[in-house]
């Protein structure tokens, strides 16, 4: 429950409601309650509670709204099209929990190496590109060769079982 209650308290206003229209500003009235004897809170705390001891997703969480952004380039061509996902709020709520959850265990067990940054709090892209100059640059001095190799992985997100994460 208290997990619920921080994701709700970070998730930002006025954004995109979602499939149902339901904007996220709904589920902070389930937070005010003290009690949590609402059918609102009810609903909400079975859901998720269900959603994490089973693994699976409501049938009516897995629908989203797609819309195309041009990019730059062609725009007869597919390929400079992004596309947007609108989620439901309460997946995205999910989603936020999840997260919460895997960065905690990450920092416990140290699942994921200290060097890889992406996806975590306080890390920035500036500072891991000025580490890596440090180090080439340090090898240099010490006439040591460095190999660097970049793989940016075309639609990498599109690709990833966002169903496997849950």
């Amino acid at each position: 429950m208290e997990e619920t209650t921080k994701a709700l308290n970070n998730t930002p206003n006025n954004k995109a409601p979602g499939v149902y229209g339901i904007p996220s500003e709904i589920w902070m009235v389930v937070i005010e309650e003290k009690s949590l004897t609402s059918d609102l809170a009810k609903i909400v705390y079975k859901i998720i509670s269900t959603i994490y001891n089973t693994g699976n997703l409501p049938i009516f969480m897995t629908t989203s709204i797609v819309v195309t952004v041009p990019k730059k380039g062609d725009m007869r061509d597919p390929v400079n099209y992004m596309r947007i996902s609108f989620m439901p709020t309460l997946i995205k709520l999910l989603a936020k929990i999840v997260a919460t959850k895997f960065a905690t265990i990450d920092q416990k067990y140290g699942l994921i190496e200290k060097e890889h940054a992406g996806f975590r709090s306080f890390e920035e892209c500036a500072a891991q590109a000025t580490t890596l100059y440090e180090i080439v640059k340090r090898r240099k001095l010490k006439n040591q060769k460095s190999w660097i190799c970049y793989v940016d992985y075309s639609k990498a997100y599109d690709r990833v079982p966002h169903m496997a994460l849950v």
